[in-house]
């Protein structure tokens, strides 16, 4: 792939760097491998160059996409264990190092260093055992072959960072002379009395070693079978915690009508299939047969058809509709629709990092309540359907061990499902989905249980999450239009993190568009004492003060926006409005001005400068040739479909002495004028109309 970017502002072609990178991304989704799925490999150090590839007699060859391992002596036996992480199942392996040392009259030692006056875990220090070589005492001690040399690093490996203890294998030298610590610094310290087969704690400016015996304890970890499934066309998904599914909508067979898949009182198996599939059709006569047996067990079933959908089908629905009937099909079904294919497809990516094309036959089973339990890819094995179904009812606990495909033991339980990443693949599109989920995240945190152990930090950041999730859904509710319920949900945020600049200021947006003023001027005012620098604070502060007739303030907090941020077009543009209201047009013309360097093609200040530069008591006719020109690039932008526009172009020309331009224009945008509201606008036309055609100009008073 190209070159990473030297500099993080270059922009690429849409062949350079991000789109490969992107297409890249795309091909680790679609499950390839980094390595090209080849087995993990194990080197045995030879001596000099020398390596053998020893991976099939370590048992460490597995399939496994492997990323990072670290080292560790986990069971205190004096050799080091393994622990890989993996971008497949299981993600962890441990692989203990079953070697014995008393056979082989191996030794070792080992260290850990605690620093004093560097960092504390003497993170860049050199540590160095003088051993003194079997059946060697003329050797010189100081030769290479007496030194063993290890320096500790913070990370040692690929995402990796491996114990913090420092492992020396001895061999068979037994006679440890010292260890020599160069500490980071460079200052050297040697410690005396190290023997072998034992573990000591190296404190810095200590000149003392200190034993360390490991607790009589060893965690013990179940093992587990390391033979690898056979490759299947099967496969069966077991959420660890189960999935609200979004509105599933279908038609039956005949009907234009579209139906939701809806939480019954039973578990339910949606179950999509196509006539041309042959092992769907088999599927299908297996649930005809068993259909004494689904059913006494409580499932109900929902078989939906996909044919018609893909552009190349050759099967229609009604070809689906005569194998249920041929079949005599026991269950409900229908017609699956692009939208529930769609909603399935942005779930199970959501689900799986690696994610696979869309192929029937592939079921999914919902519990009594809606949620997405299992998914099932390729046929359906009844009887671990059956197992499923009757598993839905175990405790939480149960299902948990139950959806892991080995025996293992928790880290920690898993998390419940993140809803409000829910509602974010699906808020482009199904808004009312995302809507639903930010509701659902809402109840989930608010019922969260908050045992009396949490500490005030754990409340507080269990407070600002749900915070974070009514904010959440007050922006639901604003694209919505439901302002009053936006409200209610800032507000709720606010009650838990009082102190939330975000939260004060998007509630004063929301209460200054439905005209809430003093209430939105009191949560900009909160934004400003904790943050005196945000520029939009300033801007929609001025603008409720403007609504409210005090054009000091608003001019104040007009210009303390464009101030702090120069670069503030808005800002300039209302700020020249205002000071225009006032009557300092020189003024307002330079904040249009720059308003138009930043945003050369927005009509409105094109609009604003032409019309002070064509009606001002001293315009000359420098003024009204650049008039002209600003507001016919104002009604070129507007499609000559603007009647404001139009009536500044008209006023233009008449400063610039074009008398039947600016009629004949006046004319066109008195034509555009229509309804009640306009009356004025019509009014304000005509008269200025009425001194054009006498050769006069307009100017303001």
């Amino acid at each position: 792939m190209s070159l990473s970017p030297r500099d993080a502002e270059v922009t690429y072609p849409p062949d350079g760097y991000l789109a490969l990178f992107q297409a890249m991304g795309r091909l680790v989704q679609q499950g390839q491998s980094w390595s090209g799925n080849e087995r993990n490999t194990a080197f045995l150090n030879c001596g000099g160059t020398r390596f053998a590839n020893v991976s099939a007699a370590t048992g460490l060859d597995f399939a496994d996409d492997a990323r990072a391992l670290g080292t560790v002596d986990w069971d205190h036996d004096g050799d080091l264990d393994i622990w890989l992480q993996n971008r497949t199942g299981p993600r962890l392996r441990l692989m203990l190092n079953q070697t014995d040392n008393n056979a082989t009259g191996h030794s070792f030692v080992a260290v850990k260093l605690r620093g004093t006056t560097c960092n504390r875990d003497a993170i860049g220090a050199r540590v160095e055992v003088v051993v003194k070589p079997r059946n060697s005492e003329s050797r010189p001690p100081n030769t290479e072959q007496s030194r063993l040399i290890q320096t500790l690093y913070a990370g040692d490996g690929f995402i990796s960072q491996s114990s913090k203890w420092l492992h020396f294998g001895l061999g068979r030298s037994l006679d440890i002379q010292h260890i020599i610590v160069r500490w980071p610094g460079g200052e050297p310290e040697q410690f005396s009395d190290i023997a072998a087969d034992r573990r000591y704690v190296l404190i810095q400016n200590s000149g003392a070693p200190v034993e360390w015996r490991p607790p009589r304890k060893t965690p013990v970890l179940p093992p587990a079978p390391q033979v690898v499934p056979e490759s299947t066309e099967q496969a069966q998904i077991t959420l660890s915690s189960r999935l609200p599914m979004p509105r599933l909508p279908y038609r039956q067979f005949g009907s234009a009508t579209e139906h939701a898949v809806a939480p019954r009182s039973k578990p339910l198996l949606i179950n999509l299939w196509a006539s041309w599939c042959v092992p769907c059709i088999a599927e299908l006569k297996e649930f005809t047969t068993q259909k004494e047996t689904l059913r006494a067990a409580g499932l109900e079933v929902l078989a939906l058809s996909v044919d018609g959908l893909a552009e190349n089908n050759r099967t229609q629905p009604a070809d689906a509709q005569r194998l249920v009937e041929r079949i005599a099909f026991p269950f409900e079904s229908g017609l699956a629709t692009l939208e529930l294919l769609d909603k399935i497809e942005r779930v199970q990516d959501l689900l799986f990092v690696m994610t696979a094309p869309f192929a029937v036959p592939v079921s999914l089973l919902l519990d009594s309540e809606g949620r997405l339990a299992v998914i099932y890819r390729g046929r359906v094995d009844i009887a671990g359907l059956l197992q499923d179904v009757a598993n839905l009812e175990v405790s939480r606990q149960q299902w948990r061990d139950a959806s892991v495909p080995f025996a293992g033991r928790w880290y920690r339980a898993p998390d419940e499902r993140d809803l409000r990443s829910m509602a974010r693949i699906f808020e482009d599109l199904y808004f009312d989905d995302a809507s639903r989920y930010l509701e659902l995240a809402v109840e989930q945190h608010a019922t969260r249980p908050r045992p009396p152990s949490l500490t005030a930090e754990e409340r507080s950041l269990m407070d600002r999450d749900l915070a974070d999730t009514h904010v959440l859904l007050a922006e639901a509710r604003q694209k919505q239009e439901r302002p009053d319920e936006a409200i209610s949900h800032y507000r709720k945020a606010l009650a838990l993190a009082p102190d939330s600049t975000r939260v004060h200021y998007k509630l004063g947006n929301v209460l200054g568009s439905q005209r809430h003023l003093d209430d939105a001027i009191e949560h900009y005012q909160q934004v400003l004492q904790r943050d005196p620098k945000y520029a939009k604070a300033h801007f929609y502060l001025a603008l409720a003060y403007r609504q409210q007739g005090r054009i000091d303030e608003a001019l104040h907090h007009f210009q303390q926006a464009v101030t702090l941020k120069p670069d503030f077009a808005d800002g300039h543009h209302r700020l020249g409005l205002t000071l225009a209201s006032t009557g300092r047009g020189d003024e307002a013309c330079r904040h249009f001005e720059q308003c138009i360097r930043l945003k050369p093609d927005w009509p409105l200040p094109l609009n604003a400068l032409a019309w002070i530069l064509a009606t001002a008591a001293d315009s000359d006719i420098r003024q009204a040739e650049a008039a002209v020109r600003h507001a016919e690039r104002a009604v070129e932008l507007t499609d000559n479909e603007n009647p404001t526009m139009l009536d500044t172009l008209a006023a233009a020309y008449a400063a610039a002495a074009q008398f039947e331009r600016a009629v004949a224009t006046a004319e066109a945008a008195l034509s555009l004028v229509s309804g009640a509201e306009s009356n004025r606008l019509a009014e304000k036309i005509a008269k200025r109309l009425e001194l054009y055609r006498q050769g006069r100009p307009y100017r303001e008073d």
